[in-house]
């Protein structure tokens, strides 16, 4: 098939996805969800993982009971898209604030397994929920691809390509694509396929940007570093490290650990590394005490001191006089 011929079957894919019938959820338990004309996942922070059939220039995102709109400053798509349809795509965006994290398995998923995908299509703004089973992958279909059947009578339509594929675990295993050509359930790309060209682009942590708490909290963390990386966190501001898996240890690629916090319930920064950071208690400043001025020597009066000044001038004419 042809670049052209697969760009269009693509596009036809694309039109015909989004989540009908499906269980309605509210954005705020997904806040790693976004909108990009259709559905995607942000992952490090600042990227957002959806199909490179999306042409989206701006993300909309879920913060505190608002939607707010960032521009899309980088777009990449996987090199094999047009060759093998391996439709995905990498759009930066900057940090976004998340306080939900998906995170990526790069393990194969098995004939069987139930997989369940949030996705706005059909329902933008609100987010709906489809549950699929996976099926076998036969040898004329590519190894790259998940291909799925309905079994609650939930089915994609427009806006839901793009949307992240999550298995029982709760771990991210596709991204929705289209249709898949089986038994015309969802087809997705196998983050299996293209684990290797993720890490290669976003070669950093992965993480909600943004907790709360007034004591301790435990955040956990994966690494999407191309190679095994040694823990550099620290922290500014009103919280500290007191511990985790993560602290001092050399952590592989899409391997996770944790870090656990203190903190008396004002803002403050866990830096996983000079460029990477998460908000704790975003705009809860620490009260400023007025400062207290203490009494004058005086009695608080300079009254009398300029009693004293008159007396002794008023005694020094008087002297001279007599001179």
């Amino acid at each position: 098939m042809n670049k052209l011929a697969l760009a269009a079957l693509v596009a036809v894919s694309f039109n015909t996805q989004a989540v009908v019938n499906g269980s309605p959820v509210n954005w705020s338990d997904y806040t790693d969800r976004v909108w990009v004309t259709c559905s995607g996942v942000v992952i490090a922070g600042q990227w957002v993982l959806t199909a490179a059939h999306c042409e989206g220039e701006s993300v909309e995102y879920y913060n505190d009971g608002l939607r707010l709109n960032a521009a899309v400053r980088e777009r990449i798509e996987h090199p094999l898209y047009l060759v093998d349809g391996s439709d995905v795509a990498l759009l930066k965006a900057g940090y976004q604030p998340t306080r939900h994290v998906t995170f990526l398995s790069k393990d194969i998923v098995q004939a069987g397994q139930l997989l369940s995908g949030a996705g706005f299509g059909g329902t933008y703004p609100a987010l709906s929920v489809s549950v699929q089973e996976l099926l076998p992958i036969p040898d004329d279909v590519v190894a790259h691809k998940l291909d799925m059947r309905e079994i609650d009578g939930s089915f994609t339509a427009g806006g839901d390509s793009g949307m992240g594929w999550v298995n029982e675990d709760g771990y991210l295993v596709g991204v929705h694509g289209g249709i898949s050509p089986i038994e015309g359930g969802a087809g997705a790309v196998r983050i299996s396929s293209v684990a290797d060209w993720i890490v290669e682009q976003v070669d950093g942590w992965h993480f909600a940007t943004r907790i709360d708490t007034n004591s301790e909290a435990t955040i956990e963390i994966q690494s999407l570093h191309v190679a095994a990386v040694l823990d550099q966190s620290y922290t500014s501001g009103d919280v500290t490290i007191v511990g985790g898996s993560c602290v001092g240890a050399t952590v592989e690629p899409f391997a996770t650990c944790t870090l656990d916090i203190t903190s008396p319930g004002y803002v403050g920064r866990v830096h996983l590394s000079d460029s990477e950071y998460i908000i704790v208690n975003a705009g809860k400043s620490r009260p400023v005490t007025p400062p207290v001025t203490p009494p004058s020597q005086d009695g608080g009066s300079s009254g009398g001191s300029l009693s004293w000044f008159l007396i002794a001038a008023m005694g020094l004419i008087c002297r001279l006089r007599k001179i």
